[in-house]
C-alpha cells in the first residue's frame, strides 16, 4: 500500500512538463502541420500500437542518419526538432539543455557500436542497438520510473500467488520471465523495450555506465543477445504471460488510478473513493478502447489501401502487362477491395466488455488495494505435457486449415488469378485477419470475464484461424522486409525533411530580413 501511495506521488510528479529554461526548442508551425499530418500517414503504413509511436519516430530518425551517413553530431538537435515538428511536444517546451543530454546517450551508443564483436551481420546490429538508444531517449524525454516499479508490483504480487513445483524452474529465471510476460501484457512492451529492460540485468545502472562498461558488453554481444533472445522467446515467458493475461485489467485499473491527480492516501483507503474512482475509469477506459479499436480500424484499412495499391502498381500491373499480355482487373479489384472491406466487416462484431465485466473489475481492484487478496490459482504446470486427445486435434486443426487454404486457391484459380495474384491475395487477406485479431485484443483489455462466443463466430474463427497463423509470421518479419516502409523512410522521408529543414532556415531569414526594415 504504501508503495502504491508512493508511485503515486512518483507518476504525478514525471507527468508534470518540462522544467523552465531561456532556451528552448522552437519551430515553424507551418512546417510543424505539414510533418505532423505526414507523421500520421507513415504511421498508418507501419502497423503499430500507438505506445510505440514516439520510440519508433526516435528510432526511425536514427536509421535514417546512421544509413544514409549524415552528420552525427547534429542527430540530438534533429531528433528534437523532428519529435516537435510532429507534435510528439509541443513547441517551445523542450529546453535547449536537453541537446546535450541526448547526444550524450547517442555517444554511448556510437561507442558500443565500435566494439561489438558478434557473428551478426552489420545491419542486425545497428537495429538492435539503434532500438536500444531510442528506448532510452525515450525514457529520458518522457520518465517511467513509476511505470516501472508498478511493473515490479504487479510481478511480484502475481508471482506471490503463482504455484509452480521447484523442479521447473529456477526461482530468478521465474521471475525474470514473469516479468517479460507482465511487461508485454500490462504496458505492452515490444522486443526493443524488452531487450532494453533486459540489458540492465547486466549492468543496473545501464544510464550511466563507463566506457569500460561499454566495451565490455560490446565485446561479450553475441552471448548477451542470446541470452535476451533465450529469455523473451522461450515458451514458457509465454505460458506466464497467458496466465497473467487473466489477472492484469484490475492492475491496469490501480494504474489508471494511480496516475490521476488523486490524494494517493485518500482513493487506496477509503472503499467508496476506491470505488467511485475504479468505476469512472473503467467507464472512461471503455470509451477510450472503442475509439482506438475504431481508429485501429481506420488506420488498418489505410494501412492495406496504401500498401496493396503501391505494390499492384510496382508488381502486379506490370507483371501482368509484360508477362500475360492483358490486366485481370477483376483480380486486382478483389485484391485491392476485399483485404478492407473484410477489416471493416471485422471491425463490426468488436464488442467492448459489459456492466458484468464492471462490477468483477471493481470487486477484484477493492480486493488487491483494500483487503491484500488475490484470487488464488491452481498449480502451473510451465512443461505442459499434452494429451492424446489434444495430439489428435492438433492433427485434426492442420488437415482442416490445410483443406481450408486449397479450397480457397482452388476458388481463386476458377476466377483466373494468375501466381502473383493469388501470392497477394493470401498475403493481404490473412495480414488483415492478424491485424483484426490483434484490434480485438484491444477491446478485452478490461475483459476478466469470458463472454460465450456466437455460432457464426465460430465458424468464423475455424474459417480464418489458418490466415491469422500466416498473417502472425508475415507482421513479425514486415518490418525487416518491407519494401514499401524502406521506399518511404529514404526516397521519400529523407528528402522530404532535408526540404522541411531548409523552408524553416529560410523562413528564419526571410523574417529577420524584413525586420531590418521595421
Amino acid at each position: 500500500m504504501e508503495n502504491l501511495i508512493q508511485i503515486a506521488k512518483r507518476s504525478q510528479e514525471e507527468s508534470k512538463p518540462f522544467p523552465e529554461a531561456e532556451g528552448t526548442i522552437k519551430v515553424n508551425e507551418s512546417v510543424g502541420q505539414a510533418a505532423f499530418y505526414y507523421e500520421k500517414l507513415r504511421n498508418s503504413l507501419d502497423w503499430q500500437d500507438e505506445h510505440l509511436f514516439l520510440k519508433n519516430a526516435i528510432k526511425r530518425i536514427l536509421k535514417r542518419r546512421v544509413y544514409l551517413k549524415m552528420r552525427q553530431s547534429d542527430n540530438a538537435r534533429v531528433i528534437l526538432r523532428e519529435l516537435v515538428w510532429a507534435k510528439y511536444f509541443k513547441n517551445e517546451t523542450i529546453p535547449l539543455s536537453y541537446v546535450d543530454e541526448v547526444a550524450t546517450i547517442l555517444r554511448k551508443y556510437n561507442f558500443l557500436r565500435k566494439f561489438v564483436k558478434s557473428n551478426q551481420n552489420s545491419t542486425q546490429i545497428t537495429e538492435i542497438v539503434l532500438g536500444l538508444a531510442a528506448c532510452e531517449i525515450e525514457r529520458f524525454l518522457r520518465p517511467s520510473t513509476a511505470q516501472q516499479e508498478f511493473l515490479e508490483i504487479t510481478t511480484n504480487c502475481i508471482a506471490g500467488n503463482l504455484h509452480i513445483a521447484e523442479t521447473e524452474i529456477e526461482s530468478g529465471e521465474l521471475s525474470r520471465k514473469l516479468h517479460i510476460g507482465v511487461a508485454r501484457e500490462l504496458f505492452k512492451f515490444d522486443l526493443d523495450q524488452l531487450r532494453f529492460d533486459l540489458v540492465k540485468n547486466f549492468y543496473p545502472r545501464w544510464p550511466i555506465i563507463s566506457k569500460a562498461e561499454a566495451e565490455e558488453f560490446g565485446k561479450n554481444f553475441d552471448q548477451n543477445l542470446k541470452w535476451m533472445t533465450r529469455q523473451i522467446f522461450d515458451p514458457s515467458s509465454y505460458r506466464l504471460q497467458r496466465y497473467a493475461r487473466r489477472h492484469i485489467p484490475a492492475f491496469r485499473i490501480i494504474w489508471e488510478i494511480i496516475g490521476q491527480r488523486y490524494d494517493g492516501h485518500e482513493v487506496l483507503r477509503d472503499e467508496e473513493t476506491l470505488e467511485s474512482a475504479a468505476q469512472g475509469i473503467i467507464r472512461r477506459r471503455n470509451k477510450q478502447i472503442y475509439s482506438r479499436v475504431m481508429r485501429s480500424i481506420v488506420r488498418g484499412i489505410i494501412f492495406i489501401l496504401l500498401t496493396k495499391i503501391i505494390l499492384a502498381l510496382i508488381v502486379e500491373y506490370p507483371f501482368e502487362l509484360h508477362y500475360l499480355g492483358a490486366v485481370n482487373y477483376t483480380a486486382l479489384s478483389v485484391n485491392v477491395l476485399l483485404p478492407p472491406l473484410l477489416m471493416l466487416i471485422i471491425g463490426l462484431f468488436i464488442r467492448v466488455p459489459g456492466h458484468k465485466n464492471t462490477q468483477i473489475l471493481i470487486r477484484q481492484v477493492e480486493e488487491i488495494v483494500l483487503r491484500g487478496k488475490y484470487e488464488q490459482a491452481p498449480v502451473l504446470t510451465l512443461k505442459h505435457k499434452r494429451s492424446r486427445a489434444y495430439l489428435l486435434f492438433n492433427i485434426l486443426h492442420f488437415l482442416s486449415s490445410v483443406a481450408i487454404l486449397i479450397l480457397v486457391t482452388w476458388g481463386l484459380i476458377a476466377l483466373q488469378f494468375n501466381l502473383v495474384s493469388i501470392v497477394l491475395f493470401f498475403f493481404f487477406v490473412s495480414l488483415v485477419s492478424f491485424l483484426a485479431f490483434r484490434i480485438a485484443a484491444i477491446a478485452k483489455e478490461l475483459e476478466v470475464r469470458r463472454r460465450d462466443e456466437t455460432v457464426i463466430i465460430g465458424i468464423f474463427n475455424f474459417i480464418f484461424l489458418p490466415f491469422v497463423y500466416i498473417g502472425k509470421v508475415l507482421s513479425e518479419q514486415w518490418s525487416n522486409y518491407n519494401v514499401t516502409l524502406w521506399f518511404w523512410d529514404f526516397i521519400i522521408e529523407a528528402p522530404f525533411k532535408t526540404i522541411m529543414s531548409v523552408f524553416e532556415s529560410w523562413l528564419v531569414f526571410v523574417r529577420e530580413k524584413r525586420e531590418d526594415f521595421e
